[in-house]
């Protein structure tokens, strides 16, 4: 089964967020997709409301879950140790404008495919 781990702020969730999962799943690019809402520096809505926001969203959506970030970490922070808790076979990663292939970062997340044997990045 393809799994998507969609990790943002959704502050607040936005259509284009949701045809992002709908075309993934429609496109049978992936079988399953997890939306985990995470604090970010800027956000106006507290996790709990996102979180209430996403459930929803997706509620009539068999092929979807939100997770609570907080059941992860304290903080609401996401971080790669996360992806140990979350105990998911993540296969594929992507990132918000691919900040991924910035230099010093880029080196981060090839050693994090490497570690957590994902084999493509995008």
């Amino acid at each position: 089964m393809k799994t998507c781990l969609y990790v943002g702020s959704f502050d607040p969730i936005t259509n284009s967020h949701l045809n992002i999962v709908l075309d993934l799943l429609k496109e049978n690019k992936v079988d399953f997709v997890y939306f985990l809402p995470v604090n970010s520096k800027k956000q106006t809505t507290s996790i709990t409301n996102r979180i209430n926001m996403l459930n929803l969203v997706i509620k009539n959506n068999p092929k979807t879950k939100v997770l609570n970030i907080l059941n992860y970490t304290d903080d609401g922070f996401f971080n790669y140790k996360i992806l140990e808790k979350l105990n998911l076979n993540i296969t594929h990663i992507d990132s918000h404008q691919h900040t991924h292939v910035l230099p010093g970062i880029n080196g981060l997340v090839r050693k994090l495919c490497n570690e957590y044997n994902i084999k493509r990045e995008r």
